[in-house]
């Protein structure tokens, strides 16, 4: 799969040079503009297959809560990275079915709110987590966190409100925790690659 996908990424990459927009902008290179097509078509396949299952699952509007909620965090919170397009839209599937088996098998919400907010802690200190080749600049860094921060007590306060045997609540929490989750596993990988 990650053939096709890295083929694609390189035509629309080659469409994208054909209109001039690299020669317009010359600190842009077509490896970017390829490195670029490949992360977004990767994504759209994550949430095309999450958005498949959950159809198929009967827990749409949880699988949308749950792209949501995990792309906005994801986003400004960065976290653990793979180094391949596919290894990553797999654990990102796999974290969804995780998510799906846990919600459908929890009986008490008490134990996830908690652990949710037990890992806000490490989430607050470290977040946003760059990579070795993209770090997070100063300025962008305490923008992302604020950012970061905001997004998760908002998601947070919004889910607790909901009613407590609410599978909405479990999506939208078990996505915020895996977020978290994912920080601190960020953390971790910069460790042992240093």
């Amino acid at each position: 799969m990650y053939n096709m996908i890295q083929k694609v990424a390189k035509s629309l990459a080659r469409f994208i040079e054909s209109t001039g927009f690299i020669k317009e902008n010359p600190e842009i290179t077509i490896e970017m503009v390829v490195f670029g097509c490949n992360i977004l078509i990767s994504t759209f396949l994550g949430w095309a297959i999450v958005l498949i299952l959950s159809l198929k699952w009967g827990v749409f509007l949880e699988g949308i809560i749950f792209i949501i909620s995990f792309s906005l965090i994801r986003y400004f919170a960065g976290g653990f990275h793979a180094k391949h397009g596919e290894v990553c839209t797999s654990i990102y599937i796999g974290i969804f079915i995780a998510t799906t088996f846990l919600s459908k098998n929890m009986e008490s919400l008490w134990v996830l709110e908690l652990l949710t907010g037990c890992m806000f802690i490490p989430f607050c200190h470290f977040a946003p987590v760059g990579t070795a080749k993209n770090k997070v600049p100063l300025l962008k860094e305490r923008a992302k966190k604020r950012k970061s921060i905001i997004s998760v007590i908002l998601l947070f306060l919004i889910f607790s409100l909901l009613p407590a045997g609410s599978t909405y609540k479990k999506y939208g929490l078990l996505a915020i925790l895996w977020c978290e989750l994912m920080v601190v596993m960020g953390v971790l990988q910069k460790v042992v690659r240093q």
